[in-house]
């Protein structure tokens, strides 16, 4: 299954997946120090 079919049978989860990604991917980036 790929990631266009998954979108298309649910984009409530796929929005909700990719806030949740973004929302690691930021945390980790602070996390990092500043240089």
């Amino acid at each position: 299954m790929s990631f266009r079919d998954l979108r298309n049978m649910s984009p409530r989860l796929t929005s909700r997946l990719t806030w949740i990604l973004n929302r690691t991917e930021f945390s980790s980036l602070r996390q990092l120090p500043s240089s």
